[in-house]
């Protein structure tokens, strides 16, 4: 098996690991596209690739 470090990780290796390594267990699984979360630091998150989302869900 090889693994990916964060350094060399992007959005596109982690979704085609993720494809490989994680079962989908009923059909409705198969079309999601899950955001490859490379971190976080409170109500913010990122991706490998750079890009950060806010988390409108996080509560104090």
């Amino acid at each position: 098996m090889t693994l990916t470090t964060s350094s060399t990780a992007t959005n596109a290796t982690v979704a085609a690991a993720d494809l490989v390594h994680v079962p989908r267990l009923w059909s409705a699984q198969s079309t999601l596209a899950p955001l490859a979360i490379a971190g976080g630091s409170g109500s913010t998150v990122w991706e490998h690739d750079g890009n950060r989302y806010l988390d409108f869900s996080v509560t104090p």
